[in-house]
């Protein structure tokens, strides 16, 4: 997106049967029941269809720990006018009017953010990687079906005497997504969440580097002013070596807090159950 050429006003009066890709930095200016977005850069006002778009919320700068937040259209009317907004996409001819759109084989790409729009590509780089690359949005269901499923196998076979442990062994699963706050794996949680956030800075400085070096990046002057990776992107000075170097570190700190992690549910599970077993003797 970063590569695509600036749509200025000249280009927006041209007209193309086909759809051309171009992008767009401006401010909303406002937001129409039909379901298009204006916004307005210094010498140019564009729509923007946001019908199937890709809609993103940048963190702000200087965040370590943000990442980018998946955001609806209907999420759109509470927006302020004024905010500052990146569209990267098609620029489509519809009903006589040109406007950005979503095609069937690209979605547009709309992204909120604050501050300065030169580094938006590095913000965005960073902010990729979510804090937990483990979580996600059907994480909170599937612990809930354990947990329900864990109940039930301890309430089928409550009624066995034979079968004791397994009815022991099913209410320590109960308290599986617990384990990680109780003591004492508490402590071992707490290096996990150490661990796991150094290496996704390595992560996030790979990805820079990688960019860079890449020849795309369009903005290499000045980069000593970008926000929370300044100091590691200097030090590194643009060198391919340090790709490895923070690959091998990421990959090492993430073996570290996994077992950490796991390290400390195993200790919480023995504890568990010793508790379960002296409760129902």
């Amino acid at each position: 997106m970063q590569q695509l050429p600036l749509l200025n006003y000249q280009l927006s009066r041209l007209k193309n049967e086909n759809p051309t890709q171009y992008r767009f930095i401006g401010s909303i200016e406002s937001v129409s029941d039909d379901g298009l977005l204006w916004v307005r850069s210094e010498n140019l006002t564009v729509a923007v269809s946001m019908t199937r778009a890709c809609i993103f919320l940048a963190p702000p700068e200087g965040s370590e720990d943000g990442s980018l937040q998946r955001l609806s259209w209907k999420h759109f009317p509470l927006v302020l006018e004024g905010t500052k907004v990146f569209i990267g996409g098609s620029y489509c001819n519809k009903d006589g009017r040109n406007v950005f759109c979503s095609t069937k084989e690209q979605p547009l790409v709309v992204i909120l953010f604050e501050g300065d729009e030169q580094h938006l590509v590095y913000r965005v780089i960073a902010a990729a990687r979510q804090p937990n690359e483990y979580w996600n949005g059907l994480t909170p269901y599937s612990l809930v079906l354990g947990v329900v499923s864990e109940l039930l196998i301890a309430a089928f076979y409550s009624g066995r005497p034979a079968l004791r442990m397994t009815v022991l062994a099913a209410l320590t699963g109960v308290f599986i997504p617990l384990m990680p706050l109780l003591p004492p794996g508490v402590l071992l949680t707490s290096f996990y969440r150490r661990w796991w956030r150094r290496g996704r800075l390595y992560r996030v400085y790979r990805d820079l580097l990688e960019y860079i070096l890449s020849g795309e990046s369009s903005v290499i002057a000045g980069y000593q002013d970008l926000p929370i990776f300044a100091w590691e992107i200097k030090k590194a000075g643009l060198d391919e070596n340090h790709i490895k170097i923070y690959k091998r570190r990421s990959r090492m700190l993430e073996i570290y807090a996994i077992s950490a992690a796991g390290f400390g549910i195993l200790c919480n599970i023995f504890v568990v159950l010793f508790v379960l077993q002296w409760l129902f003797l």
